[in-house]
């Protein structure tokens, strides 16, 4: 298995690498100073972490305090494979698999362990993080930064 750098905590936003199963997926965390949590944002199939309505929504996300890893659950590899077969954007159980995974990571790492880990996702991406919600079990329950926040309010934490 490669070994990931440390993830500096001062990083405003970092490219990581997230070994996963026998692919690594890339992703951007940015952590705003003193987030109390962070919540991986999960695109939908026919979507990616670049789309502008991804990045704004991250940066909604951001201005409320919390960190934000942005990530697609496939690599480029295989979104290129997916366009013509479609069968891996809509593997749920690869995906969810995959969710957890990188919720294991993020728990590792010196600039997100203690941290809350929240989830967000749309489509299919939506549908995994319901599956890795329930994978981790009891550690998952809702949770709000900002009671009147819509988009904190459909998030899970652990």
């Amino acid at each position: 298995m490669k070994t990931i750098p440390a993830i500096p905590s001062s990083a405003s936003r970092t490219i990581v690498k997230i070994p996963a199963g026998y692919v690594e997926l890339e992703g951007e965390l940015e952590l705003p100073g003193y987030a109390p949590g962070v919540v991986l944002l999960t695109p939908g199939s026919a979507s990616s972490r670049h789309t502008p309505h991804d990045q704004y929504l991250a940066e909604m996300i951001r201005e409320s305090g919390l960190g934000t890893l942005q990530l697609d659950l496939l690599t480029h590899k295989e979104k290129q494979q997916d366009a013509s077969t479609s069968a891996l954007r809509g593997d749920i159980d690869l995906l969810a698999q995959r969710l957890v995974g990188v919720t294991r990571w993020l728990e590792k790492q010196t600039a997100t362990r203690g941290l809350k880990v929240g989830y967000f996702g749309a489509s299919t991406g939506g549908a995994a993080t319901l599956m890795a919600a329930a994978a981790v079990g009891e550690r998952m329950q809702p949770w709000s930064h900002k009671a009147d926040d819509l988009i904190s309010q459909a998030m899970f934490f652990i």
